[in-house]
């Protein structure tokens, strides 16, 4: 190997680590100040919101989005097949991403790290009796416009849970 391959090699490395959607990010902005819930709200923190993808050939992927009355909400990775609750339970960094949440009454802003050319982000958001709705979603970089999405529903399903975060 020639010098130049090796440096190109060990730039993808470092690139390949940055993007890398199981490192955990933690530089959000929303875990810097306490939070608690604020009520009135329809956002339900008794179970999960469920998203559901159809990926190339028909196949049904899953994921789901968990929030804590705390500020602090889990968004998983997607899972092929319906995921059963033992799954629904676990929030490790390594089956998606823990994150954080601010609400206003139903509308729902949640901090996301959206890869490397995207940096953290901002997800908007409504939430109804049983569907939470991503309407769109702006660069954590103050220049940034914020971006229409399609409209992604989320159904509630009601879980119990006694645990708490432990990030």
């Amino acid at each position: 190997m020639n010098s130049k391959t090796i440096i190109n090699f060990l730039i993808l490395i470092i690139l390949s680590n940055a993007c890398s959607s199981t490192k955990e990010h933690t530089k959000f902005r929303f875990a810097k100040t306490e939070f608690e819930i604020q009520k009135p709200t329809l956002l339900r923190t008794d179970g999960v919101y469920i998203d559901t993808f159809i990926g190339f050939g028909g196949i049904k992927y899953y994921g789901f989005y968990r929030f804590y009355t705390n500020g602090r909400c889990f968004l998983s990775n997607l899972i092929k097949g319906m995921p059963c609750t033992d799954t629904l339970i676990r929030t490790s960094k390594n089956l998606g991403q823990r994150t954080f949440y601010r609400n206003d009454g139903n509308k729902i802003t949640y901090e996301v790290w959206g890869g490397y050319y995207t940096g953290y982000c901002y997800d908007y958001a409504v939430v109804d009796d049983s569907f939470f709705t991503d309407l769109s979603y702006r660069p954590r970089r103050s220049f940034a416009a914020k971006q229409a999405i399609p409209p992604k529903k989320l159904k509630f399903r009601k879980m119990n849970f006694s645990d708490k975060p432990d990030w």
